[in-house]
């Protein structure tokens, strides 16, 4: 949905995705089962179910940006993988070199090497600016919050940007989820 949405009373087992702000505060004000996403602010009176239904509700919430930011993540690991394993082999190489022990086949193989070291350099050299772009985009979305008023249930997970907390516990409102660095934490808030 593109926009606000407010809830008056129930939004119960769905799969929504709001582009905007999301409010159940009149009413019943009660979110429980499914995934309930916004890309602004959550504001809810009751968040799951007695029954430990699981719920799961985000703010900050961008799939696109996330995904492509994970993704760009593992990339750059798998590569840096690679890089270790490649330089690992290269020292081993030059020690054996030293010692008179490398065949001109063997050459060959450390030219690959060093061609592939240079190719996967260049390409993390690529993706380090586009991390640091999607993390850019992704600051205004870890700035989001979501606020319970009454109560939230064990079982309900939360997700701020590309963070998640599973809520364990039935804790009373007002209070205030919200992303410390790398950690969603919660703090009690004034209505």
């Amino acid at each position: 949905m593109n926009g606000n949405l407010y809830v008056k009373d129930y939004l119960v087992f769905t799969d929504t995705l709001v582009e905007g702000d999301l409010k159940a505060v009149e009413g019943k004000g009660l979110i429980y089962g499914g995934e309930v996403r916004a890309s602004g602010n959550v504001e809810v009176k009751i968040v799951g179910h007695a029954a430990q239904t699981l719920t799961i509700i985000g703010a900050g919430y961008r799939p696109d940006i996330v995904n492509e930011y994970l993704v760009t993540i593992e990339r750059i690991e798998v590569l840096n993988e690679f890089l270790k394993k490649i330089n690992d082999g290269l020292k081993l190489a030059s020690k054996l070199k030293k010692e008179g022990r490398i065949t001109e086949e063997k050459l060959k193989y450390i030219e690959k090497l060093i061609n592939e070291r240079k190719r996967i350099t260049k390409e993390i050299a690529k993706l380090d600016p586009m991390l640091k772009d999607l993390s850019t985009k992704l600051t205004d979305y870890r700035k989001k919050t979501i606020k319970i008023q009454q109560k939230i249930y064990p079982n309900v997970i939360l997700r701020i940007a590309e963070f998640t907390y599973t809520n364990n516990e039935e804790l009373n409102g007002p209070i205030v989820f919200y992303l410390d660095v790398t950690e969603i934490k919660f703090r009690e808030s004034g209505k």
